[in-house]
């Protein structure tokens, strides 16, 4: 089964690069509409039995600590909807869309097999986001509606087309800074890429 890497931009996944120059990849460019149009586009092209996207992420609690990888269970797209007066709705509790809509289910979109791969990873939510930023309202707004632990841009989009093309996927994500920290002295790259590759590598390695 053919496996397919995707990547925001090339510097996450810049050591697997190296050491897979064989590998099939698509640097999607960062952010859902890029990453939707790509993949799709290019799982149009060719069959791949499965997508691994491997990104760094930020996290929204102390559950996961910087530099730590985890596998994104389920994910969602986290400002895809109304904010009014401090309160955010989704489109389905907007009534801008059926609650259970495929590829939604209860307004997550689920990876069931997000258990398959490497054994000792954390599963946890995931919330994806168009604009990365550090106002404290909105931050608590987004922690408050969807408790999710880590935060990207691009997470919910590789669950959107591969759930609606029915391709196995899965998410995996670094953590490098804690989400509304902008100052990146503070942040744990280097490490947090290290880490993510590591983890990358051996995965892939896993399926061949």
């Amino acid at each position: 089964m053919s496996t397919l890497v995707v990547a925001a931009t090339r510097q996450e996944i810049g050591p697997f690069l190296e050491q897979h120059p064989e590998a099939a990849v698509l640097i999607s460019g960062v952010g859902a509409p890029a990453t939707m149009f790509r993949l799709t586009e290019a799982l149009s092209r060719q069959a791949f039995g499965r997508v691994i996207q491997a990104g760094i992420a930020g996290v929204c609690d102390g559950r996961i600590g910087l530099g730590e990888v985890a596998v994104i269970a389920r994910d969602t797209f986290g400002d895809l909807g109304i904010l009014q007066q401090g309160t955010f709705q989704t489109l389905a509790e907007a009534g801008l869309q059926p609650p259970g809509e495929w590829p939604f289910n209860d307004g997550w979109l689920v990876n069931k097999k997000a258990d398959q791969g490497l054994p000792g990873l954390p599963r946890v939510d995931g919330i994806t986001v168009n604009t990365v930023t550090d106002d404290p309202a909105r931050i608590q707004v987004l922690r408050s509606k969807f408790g999710a632990t880590l935060e990207s841009m691009e997470g919910a989009a590789l669950h959107y087309v591969c759930l609606q093309r029915g391709v196995d996927f899965l998410q995996l994500r670094s953590v490098s800074n804690v989400v509304g920290e902008r100052d990146k002295t503070k942040w744990r790259l280097r490490e947090s890429i290290l880490r993510l590759n590591e983890v990358l590598a051996t995965l892939v390695q896993s399926y061949t």
